[in-house]
């Protein structure tokens, strides 16, 4: 096994610091400028000493020999970082098992050392499960085109290639000819996920699915990976249930980026948006739990339009219950505080903006109107309740609307265990929570 590095988001890792080398730091440097994705972590030159800063990304970062774990912290003065790293490696894992429905098995006792290769291969395990699937059922083939020499006519001859490539062998033929065969896009871009796998990871179980599932591969073309290769992907209904095993592949490929000229120097990368992960975690945690209510996540509502040109606003969370509506705004960051707890003056406007177009406040109707809106932080502080002064154009008498500010509970099980079931637990406090402040 490599060795591991922990690290939160928004942290550094220096060149020298738990054996991050040099050539760790050259290679995700040159990653970063082959992949573009300069918005996953940044090359640092502070204190004189090279390094790298993580952003608002996390997950896994494996370069040769290193493997390294980015995770989400919330909370940046906690005290007890190893209790911090024990809960949030667990926590993370959760969540992503719960907004991309995949299988994790429940994690080890609280006596023992939390296994971090969980987070890393979870998604290689979900690939090979689905890879499984489809051998099982049988792979597909297609029709295609094939040019090519022959020596016997079969198909269309190409006459221009033909006086090009034939002058002299006036035996053989140039023609375009049509193969049924496995040896069509889908097939070939599992394959090559397949081989990526056994550089990617260390575990030797997952490495050894990976390889005997290639002894049931047919031989295939080897294929040129790039984003532009899955925006043309189209699937019909014969290759319809291809389509979970594509995305799981495309997240494996294009995250990953092999040094064919130095043995082993590969990077690969598995990141996510924490801001996103967050609101969709949210998202799921509410559809699932809340009873009586519809949730929906990125409800779409027109705010400004000239002739043909349009602009929308999209909320995070609407929740609809009865005939009220509540808007809700998730934030992965600890809001501001100045002696008291405020949201910055951005947040405020954009809730302002929600709550006039999810509800029109001007006709005095009640029926479908926003009646309240908050924004939600993960932390356990005190619910904070706030009021927009609201003066309609009719001079009518001023009126206040609720918006909040809510802590979704982030501790409410010891730091030190790693016990799924609690994790649940940890997710129906939040639904509660959220609960409460609708009937309130």
């Amino acid at each position: 096994m490599g060795k591991e590095i922990y690290k939160f988001e928004h942290e550094f890792l220096d060149v020298g610091e738990d054996g991050f080398s040099d050539t760790h730091f050259q290679l995700l440097e040159k990653y970063l400028e082959k992949q573009k994705k300069s918005y996953l972590f940044e090359t640092s030159y502070r204190k004189g000493k090279k390094g790298i800063k993580f952003c608002q990304y996390v997950g896994v970062i494996t370069v040769k020999d290193l493997t390294i774990y980015v995770l989400p912290k919330a909370d940046k003065d906690a005290e007890d970082a190893e209790g911090d790293k024990t809960l949030w490696q667990d926590r993370l894992t959760f969540m992503l098992s719960q907004v991309y429905k995949l299988k994790v098995q429940t994690t080890a006792p609280a006596n023992l050392k939390w296994r971090p290769n969980v987070l890393l291969n979870i998604f290689l395990k979900k690939f090979l499960d689905e890879v499984a699937v489809l051998l099982n059922r049988g792979l597909i083939k297609t029709y295609r085109k094939t040019d090519g020499n022959r020596t016997a006519l079969k198909g269309k001859l190409l006459f221009n290639k033909q006086i090009a490539y034939n002058c002299v062998h006036q035996e053989r033929f140039y023609v375009r000819y049509t193969t049924y065969d496995y040896n069509h896009i889908l097939n070939r871009i599992i394959r090559q996920a397949l081989l990526a796998i056994c550089d990617i990871t260390n575990s030797s179980d997952i490495k050894g699915r990976a390889t005997s599932t290639l002894f049931n591969f047919p031989e295939l073309d080897e294929i040129a990976v790039t984003p532009e290769l899955f925006s043309r992907l189209i699937f019909d209904r014969k290759s319809e249930d291809y389509r979970n095993v594509i995305k799981l592949a495309e997240m494996i490929l294009l995250n990953y980026s092999p040094d064919l000229h130095h043995g082993n120097n590969h990077v690969w990368t598995l990141m996510f948006d924490m801001n996103k992960l967050w609101e969709e975690f949210v998202y799921v945690t509410l559809k699932c739990k809340l009873t009586g209510c519809t949730v929906m996540a990125q409800k779409q509502k027109p705010l400004w339009e000239n002739g043909s040109n349009k602009k929308t606003v999209r909320a995070d969370i609407v929740v609809e219950k009865s005939s009220d509506v509540f808007v809700l705004d998730t934030k992965w960051k600890m809001p501001r505080y100045d002696g008291k707890i405020v949201p910055s003056d951005a947040d405020l406007h954009q809730m302002y903006v929600y709550l006039d177009v999810y509800g029109d406040n001007s006709t005095g109707e009640e029926n479908g109107k926003a009646k309240k809106v908050a924004l939600l932080y993960p932390g356990q502080l005190s619910e904070v309740k706030g009021e927009f002064v609201i003066k309609p154009a009719n001079s009518a008498p001023t009126t206040k609307t609720q918006c909040d500010m809510l802590f979704l509970p982030g501790e409410n099980y010891s730091p030190k265990s790693t016990n799924k079931t609690e994790c649940r637990e940890w997710q129906e406090a939040m639904a509660n929570r959220i609960s409460t402040w609708l009937e309130s």
